[in-house]
């Protein structure tokens, strides 16, 4: 058994590990993941909630790394429907910000106060700046997640004019 700076460092390594895999699929134009799953042929995603599926790693403290990870990209795929590689990418700075705190001797209660007032600074920025989605914006989300594919674009953008700004539209191949 390992604790303190060791077992923050073997964690760490496989939240790295983890972000590493999956930040080339960030953004509208993702690079694709092959992973060999042991089946006679390999899987090719690119998607961040998938791919983390079969991250794996030997040491058990990397491995809970690993599974923070997961998680993250889990509940980003749950919240948004989107977004998982971003989330994933976001939680590993925010984490590693966080350890070397608790390296420099910050006590990880004042951590948790900074970051709750930080996370509530943050939310109230994003409603300052938000705004209506007007169908430009949508039109170019429908690309996005059709990978600008024309045809797919337009039935998604139809869809989404159709469920109005409430509804889901979920894109499944």
């Amino acid at each position: 058994m390992i604790e303190g700076a060791d077992a923050r460092r073997a964690l760490m390594s496989g939240i790295v590990k983890a972000a590493n895999i999956l930040s080339p699929t960030l953004g509208p134009a993702p690079r694709l993941v092959l992973i060999d799953n042991g089946e006679e042929n390999p899987l090719i995603l690119d998607d961040g909630v998938n791919i983390s599926k079969h991250i794996t790693a030997d040491d058990p403290y990397e491995m809970l790394g690993v599974k923070i990870m997961r998680m993250v990209a889990h509940e980003a795929q749950k919240a948004s429907g989107d977004g998982t590689t971003t989330a994933s990418v976001v939680a590993k700075n925010l984490i590693l910000g966080l350890f070397d705190e608790l390296e420099q001797g910050k006590h990880p209660v004042l951590l948790s106060e900074e970051l709750d007032g930080a996370w509530e600074s943050f939310k109230q920025y994003l409603s300052d700046c938000s705004r209506p989605a007007n169908e430009d914006d949508l039109l170019e989300v429908a690309r996005s997640c059709t990978n600008y594919d024309e045809d797919s674009s337009q039935a998604v953008f139809k869809a989404f004019s159709k469920v109005g700004s409430d509804g889901v539209v979920m894109v499944h191949q």
